[in-house]
């Protein structure tokens, strides 16, 4: 049902530790956009401190067991592209005016 079970940001950084995939599930990359409920605000109040920054990263790996969150899969013909970087604006830009 695509709801997330954990998080690995490479083979020797594993949250939970020791994450192995069942039968049926597997990993996806995290592209940084989100949609999140209102219902999750009182919990990220109690996680990160009023006007900071912080890692939601940090808080999903917290609490993606006592809470339903989900990816979305892009339709395989959409695109999207990393514009942080010269070279890949570039390439994004490219892409527009094809």
């Amino acid at each position: 049902d695509e709801r997330m079970t954990g998080w690995t940001s490479s083979p020797s950084k594993c949250m939970p530790e020791a994450l192995e995939l069942p039968a049926g599930q597997h990993a996806l990359a995290f592209g940084g956009v989100h949609i999140v409920s209102p219902s999750l605000y009182p919990e990220l109040a109690k996680f990160a401190p009023a006007d900071q920054a912080f890692s939601i990263i940090d808080f999903y790996k917290k609490q993606c067991e006592g809470f339903d969150i989900h990816s979305f899969r892009l339709p395989a013909e959409a695109h999207w592209f990393d514009v942080g970087k010269p070279e890949t604006l570039q390439a994004a830009q490219q892409y527009i005016s094809q």
